[in-house]
């Protein structure tokens, strides 16, 4: 809100002056004999003061601090309860942001007192956060962003050496033959985790965890270049029963787009590891699909990113988000229901940007 002062300008409260107000303060001060090297100024400061309508102490403050760096811009307001860590009290920290993102301020306060060097009470939680975004040892900023989950089992050797093998087999598949089977669920309401994290700006925040999910509705979902070829929920989570139910149940239906059967000679379907899709399960698909002549591969442990239903899986969610909007007395049916629209937004123009930012899948 603008004000009018007693001199007669307008201003803002709490807003500095303009950089060329403030660059004209100084060189009126160096026109009227002032000096930089020694700070000297033989005029008045009230009288500058008067002619561009700013106080006596602004004059002399915008002086002497060209004097002191050479620097025209405001000093920074930091405010708040000034910082007392220490540069090793930094490294920790930059430490502890890195090894787990989601770790909170209280979290790192707590550390600090028992292995740093910091007393207790001398430094806020804000001088804290205003440490982690812009003072780290590091030189990067560190900003508050969307998790990224990635299970520790993923880089064991093993599933290093099954990776390459896997990339290298499908990257010669022709890509239309291809169909990604995945789960997800949709949670009712949505449990509380921590889904946000610090990490530098311009990099992800990574955190490696233990995969656990409870949802309440689970959907079973099969998709290829064409968009979803098929797809059905099960109550709570599914089992083997229901896993090998979804198969039997797409043998028997089309693709919407093609009306072609979902399941048709010379496919490969991929999937992940989880234990439904193993076992006596597994081997029950195995045999189903062999007298289909069609391909099962195994995508390597813990790699989500690899799959293309995924994506689908995070478009389906944000038009579900849309469409509920703030609403949060919602039925499980309406879910449902919403769910099916949604993957039927999902194009073939969309799968192939799915399948291409997979970085391994050429189309």
């Amino acid at each position: 809100m603008w004000r009018v002062n007693e001199h007669g300008r307008l201003y803002a409260q709490g807003k500095p002056l303009s950089h060329d107000l403030r660059l004209l303060i100084i060189n009126k001060i160096i026109n009227n004999g002032g000096n930089r090297a020694t700070g000297i100024f033989h005029g008045k400061y009230t009288d500058i003061a008067r002619q561009l309508g700013v106080s006596s102490a602004v004059v002399s403050n915008i002086w002497k601090r060209y004097c002191e760096d050479g620097s025209i811009s405001p000093k920074k307001n930091t405010g708040g309860n000034p910082s007392h860590l220490s540069q090793g009290d930094l490294q920790y920290v930059e430490f502890l942001k890195q090894q787990k993102p989601t770790i909170t301020y209280d979290e790192i306060m707590q550390q600090l007192h028992e292995f740093g060097d910091l007393p207790y009470g001398t430094t806020s939680t804000t001088a804290l956060s205003e440490a982690v975004r812009h003072r780290l040892p590091s030189g990067k900023e560190y900003s508050f962003k969307k998790l990224n989950i990635v299970a520790q089992e993923r880089f064991t050797l093993q599933n290093m050496a099954y990776t390459q093998l896997f990339i290298d087999y499908l990257h010669e598949k022709d890509p239309y033959t291809l169909k990604f089977f995945d789960e997800c669920g949709l949670k009712l309401p949505q449990h509380a985790s921590r889904t946000y994290g610090h990490a530098p700006i311009g990099e992800r925040a990574i955190e490696l965890q233990r995969y656990a999910e409870t949802p309440n509705t689970t959907v079973n979902l099969m998709c290829s270049l064409t968009g979803v070829d098929y797809a059905n929920t099960v109550n709570g989570s599914a089992d083997t029963i229901d896993f090998l139910r979804f198969f039997e149940e797409a043998y028997h239906s089309e693709n919407p787009r093609t009306a072609r059967p979902v399941l048709e000679p010379g496919s490969v379907i991929v999937m992940d590891n989880c234990a439904t899709h193993h076992n006596q399960g597994g081997q029950i698909l195995q045999e189903f699909l062999n007298d289909l002549e069609i391909e099962l591969v195994y995508m390597p442990a813990y790699s989500p990113d690899f799959n293309p239903a995924e994506y689908v899986f995070g478009k389906m969610r944000t038009v579900m988000k849309y469409s509920f909007g703030n609403n949060t007395d919602i039925t499980v049916a309406q879910c449902i229901q919403n769910m099916y629209t949604s993957l039927e937004l999902i194009s073939p123009s969309d799968m192939k940007g799915f399948f291409e930012v997979t970085g391994y899948l050429q189309v």
